[in-house]
């Protein structure tokens, strides 16, 4: 365990659990709300008219992963050359069978007699595959990540925080297009995503609900016992409750405050990491170039969405005697 926390996944235990129950409907609200830009590696929303922007170097903030250097992706499953399971693989599991999943690895670890060489390394499978990486409904283990651990040191230096965030983008924001000309069926395909009554997210969207939460204070004081700092380490268990830490009504009262603050920062060229591939997008550089004036954006200052469905409204709440509360649809 000591090495686990003085690793880059350490941060990960020090969570506070208040914030880390899964709040779809705040994800959802979140990625319903986005901008559409031709950026690969970033997530650009509106929240209350203001622009925020979920970036790489945001998600290593949050989590404490190692976002740098750059290296190839790992493939992951049968879109790897080797995904045959090589000999880690063989000496882990005692098995040249394939279909391994993350609670395989999470029963090997429950059982006193495992030896101790191997509960390293299935415990930093069980944190790729199941927590950061995840990219399977039944959560299989990834035999390129196995073959990994035949160097544990290198594994533990490898920037996962820059492999989970490619991850987790993979369905938060619109397939890109092979051409630019079809970007209207990719965000079509978005749009389908959703309304539907649920999805699949895979990598590791809890980074999100969490960016969300500290960039809009307002947000963070509707959710239960706010102020409660007690981590993983502290409650190992602490996240089996099933209640739900927001819904819209809530995101919604928030967003029609009328002073509610939003806290965002101006991308940071000397700061953010690098990407190889990435696009530049000159609406994007003019968006950044008004937060830097200081503008203050307003709803006209974005245009597009979708209208297919009624509007949500913040419900009417007297605010005094005689004082009525306009509601502003989304």
């Amino acid at each position: 365990m000591n090495c686990l926390l003085g690793s880059q996944f350490g941060a990960l235990f020090h969570l506070p659990i208040a914030r880390c129950s899964n709040s779809a409907k705040l994800v959802h609200s979140l990625l319903s709300r986005q901008l559409v830009t031709m950026r690969l590696y970033e997530l650009w929303f509106l929240f209350a008219d203001k622009p925020l922007r979920f970036s790489l170097r945001k998600f290593g903030d949050i989590t404490g992963l190692k976002c740098e250097p750059e290296r190839e992706k790992v493939e992951n499953g049968s879109e790897s050359i080797d995904a045959t399971p090589g000999r880690m693989w063989k000496e882990l599991f005692e098995t040249e069978d394939e279909d391994v999943t993350v609670p395989d690895v999470l029963r090997m670890l429950e059982q006193p007699s495992l030896p101790e060489w191997k509960r390293l390394p299935l415990a930093l499978i069980a944190l790729v595959d199941g927590l950061l990486v995840c990219g399977h409904e039944l959560l299989r283990v990834t035999p390129a990540y196995v073959e990994m651990l035949e160097d544990t040191g290198s594994f533990l230096q490898y920037p996962w925080g820059r492999e989970a965030f490619v991850s987790t983008l993979s369905r938060l924001t619109p397939p890109q297009p092979s051409d630019p000309s079809k970007m209207d069926k990719s965000l079509l395909v978005m749009r389908l995503r959703l309304k539907q009554q649920s999805t699949a997210c895979y990598g590791f969207p809890l980074a999100l609900q969490l960016f969300a939460l500290k960039a809009i204070p307002s947000l963070l004081e509707k959710i239960p016992e706010p102020n409660k700092t007690t981590s993983f380490l502290q409650e190992p268990e602490g996240c089996d409750s099933t209640n739900a830490l927001l819904n819209f009504e809530d995101i919604l009262l928030v967003e029609t405050q009328r002073e509610v603050i939003v806290t965002y920062s101006i991308p940071d060229e000397g700061g953010d990491p690098k990407w190889k591939k990435e696009v530049i997008d000159p609406r994007i550089n003019n968006l950044v170039l008004r937060m830097r004036e200081g503008h203050e954006f307003k709803v006209t200052d974005f245009r597009g969405g979708d209208s297919s469905l009624p509007p949500l409204k913040a419900a009417e709440k007297a605010e005094g005697v005689g004082v009525k509360k306009v509601s502003k649809a989304v």
